[in-house]
C-alpha cells in the first residue's frame, strides 16, 4: 500500500501546535526534514483494535496527570496546572485509557491511519462531567480545537475499544436525594393519603384536580406545601385546566416546585417537567418542548408515559400501548435515572430499562378511586435503585 506519508505530516502540522507557518514551508521539506524537526519516526505496521487491551485510570490531581508528560507533552492540560484546573471547573474529571503497548511509544510515530494509528490510540484523555457523561475525548494526536474531537473518537469508538461502556468504568457522584416520593392523578382525592412515608422529594406528575377548577388546585397545592417532606415538585396533567398558561405559581414556598417547560436541582439531581396541556398538543408546543427536554436532566416528569413502557390502556377497542413514540425516541437519547409519569390508570407499575427507572404513579383507578399506593423510590450513591411501598403492588 502507498502511503503518502508527507501529506499525513503535514496535516499534523497543520491541524496541531505549528498551524501559525504557512503550508508552503512545508511543501517544500522532504518526509525526512519533517519528521526530524517533529522529533518523530514513521510505524509501518497497521493500527490494530484487537489483540491490545486498556486500563481505565481516574486523575485526581495534576500531579498524577504529568507523570504522563513524558507520552503526551502536546496536551495543553500537562502544559500548566492553570490549564489543568480551568478544565475540570464544575465538578469535571479526567480518565486516561492507557493501552498495554503506550509507554513503548516515547516519541511521535506516524502511522498510515493517522490518527487512528497505534501512537495515536495508544493514550486516550477523556473529560467526564459531574454525572459521568463524556464532555470531551482526544487521544495522543492533541488537536488545539475542540470540534475536532468527537470527529475521531466517539463515546461508541470508545466502547468498541474498551469493549463496554466508559460509564462502567466510573463510579458515580454521590447525591444529596436519597428518595422520591411519587404520585399521580390522585383527581381531587390528595386528602385522602393519610401516613405517607417520609422522602427527600414528593413528586407529583399531574392530574391532581378532577374538573380543572381553581379550587381544586389551590387545595391541592395547599396540602401540597403542608406536607413535612423537604422538597416538593409538581407538575399539570390534561385534567388541571386552570394551569394552562402559568409557567410560574406566585406564593409557593421556597421548597415547592411547579414545573412548566423547566428544570430545578435539588441535591444534585436535575428535575425537567413537561406538561400534559391539550392546547399544547394542538398547537404544536408539547412537541416542540418534548425535543428540547436538557441532555443533563436527571428526573424526567411528564404527564403521560413514553411508548410501550407501563402505557397499556384499553379504551374499548381492546388493550393498545398509548404512550407518546416521539417522548420515547427523545427519551433514548438521555441518560435519564427516572422517567416518572402517570396518566394510564390502567397500567400503574414500574419498568427498568437501559439504565433508566420508568413510573407509572397513577394513584387512581378507571372509576376515581384511589386504589394504588404512592411509589417510594430510593437512590443510593451509586445511583442503583431499591423500591418499597405503602402496601403491595396489584
Amino acid at each position: 500500500m502507498n502511503v503518502d506519508y508527507k501529506a499525513i505530516l503535514i496535516k499534523y502540522i497543520n491541524d496541531g501546535p505549528y498551524c501559525f507557518a504557512k503550508p508552503q514551508d512545508w511543501q517544500a521539506m522532504s518526509v525526512g526534514e519533517l519528521l526530524l524537526m517533529l522529533d518523530a519516526q514513521l510505524d509501518k505496521e497497521p493500527y490494530r483494535t484487537d489483540g491490545h487491551s486498556y486500563t481505565v485510570i481516574p486523575i485526581g490531581s495534576y500531579e498524577e496527570l504529568c507523570a504522563y508528560r513524558p507520552y503526551a507533552p502536546d496536551w495543553c492540560i500537562i502544559e500548566s496546572e492553570d490549564a489543568y484546573d480551568e478544565h475540570v471547573q464544575g465538578g469535571k474529571r479526567f480518565y486516561l485509557l492507557e493501552r498495554d503497548d503506550m509507554r513503548s511509544f516515547r516519541r511521535k510515530i506516524f502511522g498510515a491511519e493517522y490518527p487512528y494509528d497505534n501512537f495515536g490510540m495508544s493514550l486516550i484523555a477523556v473529560c467526564v462531567d459531574e454525572r459521568g457523561h463524556v464532555v470531551s475525548v482526544t487521544s495522543r494526536w492533541h488537536f488545539g480545537s475542540p470540534e475536532l474531537y468527537d470527529r475521531y473518537l466517539t463515546p461508541p469508538a470508545l466502547e468498541q475499544l474498551l469493549g463496554r461502556r466508559l460509564e462502567e468504568f466510573i463510579p458515580r457522584r454521590p447525591v444529596g436525594i436519597r428518595s422520591i416520593l411519587h404520585l399521580s392523578d390522585t383527581h381531587a382525592r390528595h386528602r385522602e393519603l393519610t401516613s405517607l412515608p417520609m422522602a427527600d422529594i414528593v413528586v407529583c406528575t399531574g392530574d391532581f384536580t378532577s374538573d380543572g377548577s381553581e379550587e381544586q388546585a389551590l387545595d391541592f397545592m395547599n396540602w401540597l406545601c403542608d406536607l413535612p417532606h423537604p422538597h416538593k415538585i409538581f407538575i399539570a396533567g390534561n385534567h388541571d385546566h386552570c394551569m394552562y398558561g402559568y409557567d410560574v405559581v406566585e406564593g409557593l414556598p421556597d421548597n415547592v416546585h411547579y414545573l412548566y417547560y423547566n428544570s430545578v436541582t435539588i441535591g444534585g439531581l436535575k428535575f425537567h417537567g413537561v406538561p400534559l396541556f391539550m392546547d399544547d398538543i394542538a398547537n404544536g408546543t408539547f412537541q416542540h418542548q418534548i425535543h428540547h427536554i436538557p441532555t443533563d436532566t436527571d428526573v424526567l416528569l411528564t404527564h403521560g408515559p413514553s411508548y410501550c413502557v407501563c402505557d397499556l390502556a384499553d379504551y374499548g377497542r381492546g388493550a393498545e400501548h398509548r404512550g407518546d413514540p416521539e417522548l420515547a425516541r427523545e427519551i433514548a437519547k438521555l441518560k435519564l435515572l427516572y422517567h416518572l409519569f402517570g396518566h394510564e390508570h390502567d397500567t400503574y407499575g414500574l419498568a427498568r430499562i437501559e439504565g433508566t427507572t420508568y413510573s407509572n404513579a397513577a394513584l387512581a383507578d378507571i372509576h376515581g378511586n384511589l386504589a394504588r399506593s404512592p411509589r417510594l423510590l430510593h437512590v443510593d450513591e451509586d445511583d442503583r435503585y431499591h423500591l418499597s411501598h405503602l402496601w403491595p403492588e396489584e
